[in-house]
């Protein structure tokens, strides 16, 4: 009897054959558990389906939950989904999972370290303080130093072969990635969203097999410990190395649907739904793109955590960053601005600013503004420019606007993945250092935003207008578009 799975609208065999560029691979699959499958999970109990070949049965224990987006999310205490699974140390393993850290892992009596767990594999027969766990997924240490290890048990041995800052990585931990390990008696490697990270042929599993997978924590003997405060997409295990070519293809079909956005050109990544660019609290927005160029807050904006959002009073919050747009501020390079934004609160027949660069405080002569009008609209000046340029979305409502320059004097706008705008002029402008956001640095207290920012993100091209289209869609769901 064929085993069909309906996956986004296609029926899909996992009982055999292998379809080129399709998802699941099923060529080896030993192992596959995914949260938004019904016939995996529900949406209620305690029991999730395995629906490869092997048919497994695993548990959701203490209190995993389900979420509205169908993710399976653990609490960071002790919720931890467990599967009975078998594994050869003398044979070859691919595992995938798609996930990422929502909030620092809480302490316990047990817990007495900042290492958080993807997976781990137990053996039950060994209790010797080693074998219980064969590998593991981990950040090592601290959540705060975003180190992503592979940790491989020999007989004897304890070692830590395989690790990546994930700092530095797109998104850092609070993104969505798939984690991908392949492991060989001779080499274990790890991909962190389809590309290849690195590689170990000095570390192997030794003569300890498998009988169990963790999934949010590890088992040590009789309690659990290192649990991941997180959300789980997919699990997946296939008894074969998958080749790099196969897990790009399982990281290009998913990206778009766990809010990857667009990371060629990025230089700056504000994201407050983003554990790690924003903990919820504190005076520092981490950019989560790989310049590190993390904003400051200033005079107390806060957080809200639905949709996440930092708020600005419309007094004298505001925030800044540094070392970014003025890099483009001559003309002769191209860039893009990208930013979610609403303003709701915000008073009638005042200006307030969302985002502004200038060395003063006129807005007829800055490098780069965007900002709601007293009549309640968002309007854009660049290079001098100014220009009533969005006029279609009021400010009461969560807005995706993108400006775009081509390093040629042609400047547009897109609102909502709309085309609304362009030019090909320059003004008289001053540029800084030191961009602003929610108010001028020069004068906190000059046309100041009450609204609240979601998203900032800079790019050095200029964003096609697919691409605006791409990153509109992976995160209109955050914001019910």
């Amino acid at each position: 009897m064929q085993q069909l799975v309906n996956y986004n609208g296609q029926l899909i065999n996992l009982n055999g054959g292998v379809l080129a560029n399709k998802f699941p691979i099923r060529d080896g699959l030993m192992l596959y558990v995914d949260s938004r499958i019904d016939a995996c999970y529900p949406r209620t109990g305690t029991t999730v389906n395995d629906l490869s070949v092997s048919a497994l049965s695993g548990t959701l224990a203490n209190g995993v939950e389900h979420t509205p987006n169908k993710y399976f999310s653990t609490d960071g205490v002790d919720d931890y989904i467990e599967i009975p699974v078998s594994g050869d140390p003398t044979k070859t393993y691919t595992v995938n999972i798609l996930a990422r850290v929502t909030g620092k892992r809480l302490s316990s009596a047990n817990q007495t370290y900042n290492r958080t767990t993807f997976f781990a594999f137990s053996n039950s027969n060994i209790s010797d303080g080693k074998g219980w766990r064969t590998f593991a997924l981990q950040t090592w240490d601290s959540v705060d130093e975003y180190m992503l290890t592979f940790r491989g048990n020999g007989d004897s041995s304890y070692y830590n072969p395989v690790s990546a800052n994930l700092r530095f990585i797109n998104g850092g931990l609070g993104d969505f990635h798939l984690l991908t390990i392949v492991y060989a008696p001779d080499i274990t490697k790890l991909y962190i969203n389809g590309s290849l990270h690195t590689q170990r042929p000095d570390y192997t599993l030794g003569n300890n097999g498998f009988d169990k997978v963790w999934i949010g924590t590890r088992w040590v003997g009789n309690y659990v410990e290192h649990s991941m405060q997180g959300d789980f997409a997919f699990f997946q295990m296939h008894e074969r190395e998958l080749s790099q070519s196969e897990i790009q293809s399982i990281y290009s079909n998913v990206k778009q649907d766990y809010g990857k956005i667009i990371d060629d050109g990025l230089v700056l990544n504000l994201d407050a739904d983003n554990y790690s660019s924003y903990f919820g609290s504190g005076t520092t927005w981490h950019d989560v793109s790989p310049s590190g160029n993390d904003a400051t807050l200033t005079n107390g904006p806060t957080f809200q955590s639905d949709p996440a959002a930092i708020v600005f009073d419309g007094v004298d919050d505001y925030g800044t960053f540094s070392g970014v747009l003025d890099n483009f501020s001559d003309g002769t390079e191209p860039f893009s601005i990208e930013m979610w934004v609403s303003a709701p609160d915000h008073p009638n027949n005042y200006w307030g600013y969302v985002l502004h660069n200038n060395a003063g405080t006129s807005i007829g002569f800055s490098f780069v503004t965007i900002a709601v009008n007293p009549s309640g609209y968002y309007v854009a000046s660049v290079f001098g420019q100014w220009q009533q340029m969005i006029t279609s979305v009021d400010k009461s409502n969560i807005a995706h606007i993108v400006l775009t320059y081509d390093g040629n004097l042609n400047q547009k706008v897109y609102v909502n993945n709309s085309f609304e705008n362009s030019y090909d002029q320059s003004g008289s402008y001053t540029s800084d250092t030191i961009t602003t956001l929610g108010g001028t640095r020069h004068d906190a207290g000059f046309r100041p935003l009450e609204g609240n920012i979601y998203e900032v993100r800079v790019y050095n091209k200029e964003l096609t207008a697919d691409e605006i289209e791409y990153n509109f869609n992976a995160r209109r769901g955050r914001y019910g578009i």
